[in-house]
């Protein structure tokens, strides 16, 4: 992966991950009951900062 592929990879990711923080404030606001889905969505939200985490570490490797 280029250095420029992971940036643009990182701020897809950084968008995605904004969205579903978007979405879990609306639903905590809206249905706080609705504890399946809060959890689904900070699992996703969890899932996608480490996949940043992920690509941020390969890009360093390539670096060097």
């Amino acid at each position: 992966m280029t250095e420029e592929e992971a940036i643009l990879k990182t701020r897809e990711l950084e968008k995605q991950a904004r969205h579903l923080e978007i979405e879990l404030d609306y639903i905590e606001s809206k249905e706080p009951h609705n504890y399946k889905y809060i959890t689904n969505l900070e699992k996703r939200i969890d899932e996608v900062y480490k996949e940043i985490d992920r690509v941020d570490e390969i890009n360093k490797v390539s670096k060097s």
